[in-house]
């Protein structure tokens, strides 16, 4: 009986020795595969120096709002706006005047000899003939404001379209703002996790070498390993999110796709100071969308203010200031002057052009298309006041929201103090044999999981407050500034 509980002792241990070994071999790949992966990192064909560079905060700021392919497009998109305004500025005050060439047919080489000799004599005989002038054209003097509405409304889309561009340069600073920060953000989650790897590794050595001298369980060994493998996919998939942030940042400032960068600073907190009153005050006065919608609303006032003008028989004063015109055929060169009743007086005319309509299209009397042209402007202004009260509910929200984030980062911050301080304790108790492998994991976990919850809501507030001076219609919040968030590391 003796011989064979000998035999089972010796047999498991045996097992349990190669299971190890097997172990340790995969350990050795493992430690081979992590060496390789650094050597690899640091290899100039993986990363070549022209297609790294460190940047500040400042650097992207200053690089994407003048290397940006929109902002390129938005700066010629600029000069379009300044050319319509230009055309329908001078169409209102000026009159229309243009200069004309015309002329008939000449011969300028005969390239066939016809048959008939009268033909080609007469050919010879011809003479070209033509004119050229320049015509001042009419001008409105009063159209019971119909002609002014509509140069207000070229006024003000002019006023609006240049002020949505600069409002789109201040949207783009925002992104530019918020892609760095994810970048530190995703870079500082690399760090974390390669400090976690680094914890992990050791926990598991320290596991492997105790099991090589039989003083823990083949269980523990294998959580100790586990832990170790998940770690390093964690790493992994870190360093894959920050390469994918530096490809966000990369197409933002017109870089190389392949560009990676290096960032010496780090998000900064600041609680917001402004009240939610003064929040309120400017987003009903700045907001963009508000804006937009306020602009089409008044265009379609005067639309229709326009259209009940049309169906009136309201007569049009102008004044036709002549046309200077030269002459010349086979009989010479002439010039004069006239106007349009050819006398050449210049006379303050009046004329009334109005049609109704008693069937069909637009109805009897027009009406149909007046009150078409009615329920188009209430249209509009229904939509302005679902635009308020949506802007208005949207920064309320995002203000309580910035307020709760505000206490959760506090809250955060002594998490992450205490997670420190109870991993340094239970790691030190482990290695002296006070703790128990789980106690030792789930600090671990806590500490890990405390730094990147912490980086998490700093960079969400920082995205809420962002998106909160957008809706303000404000690059920064009154008093504060977005760039001083940038703190740079302790060397």
């Amino acid at each position: 009986m003796w011989r064979n509980f000998y035999s089972f002792i010796l047999m498991t241990g045996l097992v349990f020795q190669l299971g190890i070994s097997k172990a340790w071999t995969q350990d050795e790949a493992l430690d081979l595969a992590e060496e390789a992966t650094q050597k690899s990192r640091r290899s100039k064909d993986f990363s070549p120096r022209d297609l790294s560079k460190t940047i500040t905060l400042k650097l992207v700021l200053e690089k994407g709002l003048r290397e940006n392919i929109n902002e390129k497009v938005r700066g010629l998109q600029r000069t379009i706006v300044k050319i319509n305004w230009r055309d329908a500025w001078e169409s209102f005050w000026f009159p229309n005047v243009k200069l004309y060439l015309n002329s008939s047919k000449q011969k300028i080489h005969r390239v066939w000899e016809g048959p008939s000799v009268a033909a080609n004599r007469r050919g010879n005989l011809h003479t070209g003939t033509g004119n050229f002038g320049l015509s001042l054209g009419d001008y409105t003097v009063f159209n019971w404001g119909k002609d002014y509405s509509r140069y207000l409304n070229h006024e003000l889309t002019f006023d609006r379209s240049t002020a949505f561009l600069d409002e789109q340069r201040r949207d783009l600073k925002h992104k530019l703002i918020e892609q760095y920060f994810s970048l530190a953000k995703a870079k500082k989650s690399e760090n974390i996790f390669k400090e976690q790897l680094k914890h992990a590794t050791f926990i598991y050595r320290l596991a492997r070498e105790r099991a090589s001298l039989k003083k823990i369980k083949k269980q523990e060994y294998y959580e100790a390993r586990a832990e170790y493998l998940l770690t390093q996919t964690e790493y992994h998939q870190a360093r894959l999110d920050a390469v994918e942030q530096d490809e966000k940042m990369a197409n933002l400032v017109g870089d190389n796709l392949s560009t990676s960068y290096f960032i010496n600073e780090y998000l900064g907190f600041k609680k917001v100071k402004v009240l939610l009153k003064d929040v309120i005050s400017f987003s009903l006065s700045k907001n963009t969308d508000l804006l937009n919608q306020k602009t089409s609303m008044k265009i379609l006032q005067r639309e229709y203010d326009i259209a009940l003008k049309d169906s009136l028989p309201l007569p049009k004063f102008s004044i036709n200031f002549g046309t200077y015109n030269y002459n010349w055929n086979r009989d010479g060169l002439n010039s004069n002057y006239s106007t349009s009743d050819t006398t050449g007086h210049i006379d303050l005319v009046a004329s009334v052009n109005a049609t109704w309509n008693i069937v069909g299209e637009g109805g009897l009397f027009n009406t149909r298309s007046t009150y078409r042209s009615f329920l188009e402007k209430r249209i509009e202004e229904e939509k302005f006041y679902d635009v308020r009260r949506k802007v208005e509910l949207r920064v309320r929200s995002l203000y309580k929201k910035i307020m709760h984030l505000e206490n959760k980062i506090d809250i955060e911050g002594l998490r992450l103090e205490n997670a420190q301080k109870n991993f340094d304790a239970t790691l030190d108790n482990y290695v002296e044999g006070k703790a128990r492998f789980d106690e030792l994991k789930d600090s671990l976990i806590d500490l890990k999981s405390s730094e990147i919850e912490l980086e998490k809501t700093k960079f969400l507030h920082l995205s809420k407050k962002l998106a909160l001076a957008g809706g303000m219609g404000q690059e920064d919040f009154p008093g504060e500034n977005f760039e001083t968030l940038a703190i740079p590391y302790e060397k």
